[in-house]
């Protein structure tokens, strides 16, 4: 591709001119997206239950993040005291602590120094 430059490409002449016309036409371009928007979001109602499942399952979830450099450990011990609190908490059956990371089954990605604390609390309530 030597001696060939990007201006003198088909899409680049396309582009160029399709942005060079919607600023001429500042107007019928500012209705034209304005219609699409508005498309969309009618378009949106028309999108089936099934791609956006219910979320009725008693879960909650605490991220608890202590200041950058805090030791481990105390983190650990505040979770602890956490822990115990959100245990007494009626309906609690279950809960499932992890420090320093998310749980195996996520794949998160975090800042490296941000001790991470993930409670995962199941109401008994609602269970079946």
């Amino acid at each position: 591709m030597v001696g060939r430059t990007p201006t003198k490409g088909v899409v680049y002449r396309f582009f160029s001119r399709a942005i060079i016309t919607g600023i001429r036409f500042r107007w019928v371009t500012l209705v034209l997206v304005g219609a699409i928007l508005a498309g969309a979001v009618v378009g949106f109602g028309s999108v089936k239950n099934a791609f956006f499942p219910a979320s009725n399952t008693p879960i909650f979830f605490v991220d608890y993040r202590m200041p950058e450099g805090t030791d481990i450990l105390e983190t650990q011990r505040r979770v602890s005291e956490l822990e115990d609190s959100v245990m007494e908490m009626p309906g609690i059956r279950h809960l499932t602590t992890t420090v320093g990371g998310g749980a195996q089954r996520f794949t998160l990605t975090l800042l490296a120094g941000r001790p991470l604390c993930q409670l995962r609390a199941v109401d008994r309530r609602n269970r079946r």
